[in-house]
């Protein structure tokens, strides 16, 4: 039995009855929006008088660590979530929790997370940009004034998602996360120095990776579709790092043109990727979701145990279906 909570009142009172023991768990492959509502969400329950922790089934990146200091963050057990009341943060579906244990309570922002409820109780709100953004919100609603350490990791969360207030699910949900940036600017964030580090600090090794990835770029629908797939190991000879791979999630679908991108890769036997749509007509969520994936209309992840094949077989079945969904949702705008 799964249900929807409503408002921020029903989730304040869903994370007051949980027991004294909690985990905060974020999705697999963590990224700045998983990290800053999973660094949120532990500092709230701790001000609620719970005895928290966080975790995620990935290791979170390096670029992204400063964020856990002093956060009661642990590396990645997936048995220390058997003992313990669970609340998930960002996590779009079941499958990207790393593990079969019960979810008591759940907050997101994807749309898909509607139709594939997997927590005792979840609040998701499709029109918000970022989770971080809703756990601000909820410290707000609580009277909570977080310290700049906490304020901060929140504040990359959204400033990430929303690809430096670019892009939002919605013009309220963007409306939103410019007012509760600018609440945690109030807390003391340096912002400044975070747009730096997360929006303009460029590797050599990014520019190695992009220009390697465009080199196997694969045009589809009259040059439409952008679809590039590529062996972790062939990223790992470049010497480009997580880091860099994340950043270029939203650059193929920048290419004049292109209206849909679709980035895959394959590492140790199982094919992972990304999707990117210009306008969310174009569905992005419901494509991810065929392939173990989901998220959000422009934006969704790709990966789960059906995709455990190699990349020779996997690209021509995911091409074909990429075409064919372009064929159905492609045709909105036109």
């Amino acid at each position: 039995m799964h249900q929807r909570l409503q408002s921020f009142d029903e989730l304040e009172a869903a994370l007051r009855a949980l027991p004294q023991k909690v985990a905060v768990v974020g999705h697999a492959r963590p990224d700045g929006d998983c990290v800053g509502a999973a660094v949120g969400m532990i500092w709230v329950l701790k001000s609620l008088g719970k005895d928290v922790f966080g975790m995620t089934p990935d290791a979170v990146p390096e670029y992204l660590r400063p964020f856990l200091e002093g956060t009661a963050w642990r590396e990645p057990d997936m048995s220390l979530l058997k003992d313990t009341a669970v609340v998930a943060v960002d996590v779009p579906n079941g499958g990207r929790l790393g593990g079969d244990f019960v979810v008591n309570v759940a907050l997101d922002h994807h749309e898909s997370h509607v139709s594939e409820p997997y927590a005792e109780k979840y609040y998701v709100d499709p029109l918000q940009t970022s989770a971080s953004q809703m756990v601000a919100t909820l410290a707000q609603k609580l009277k909570l004034q977080p310290p700049k350490n906490i304020a901060s990791a929140m504040y990359a969360g959204i400033l990430t998602d929303t690809i430096g207030f670019m892009v939002g699910s919605s013009n309220t949900g963007l409306s939103d996360a410019h007012e509760a940036a600018n609440w945690l600017l109030r807390q003391g964030v340096d912002a400044l120095a975070i747009n730096q580090t997360m929006m303009m600090n460029t590797t050599r090794s990014y520019f190695k990776l992009q220009s390697f990835l465009l080199s196997r770029a694969e045009y589809l629908a009259d040059g439409k579709l952008i679809l590039i797939g590529v062996k972790q190991s062939e990223i790992d000879a470049i010497g480009a790092t997580d880091e860099d791979r994340t950043k270029l999630g939203n650059f193929f679908v920048s290419i004049d043109g292109v209206e849909m991108s679709a980035f895959i890769r394959e590492e140790n036997g199982a094919c992972k990727g990304s999707l990117r749509a210009r306008d969310e007509r174009y569905r992005a969520d419901l494509l991810g979701q065929k392939f173990g994936g989901g998220g959000h209309k422009k934006a969704s992840g790709i990966g789960g145990p059906g995709l455990n094949e190699a990349l020779e077989t996997f690209l021509p079945r995911f091409r074909g279906e990429f075409v064919r969904h372009w064929g159905v949702y492609g045709q909105v705008s036109r």
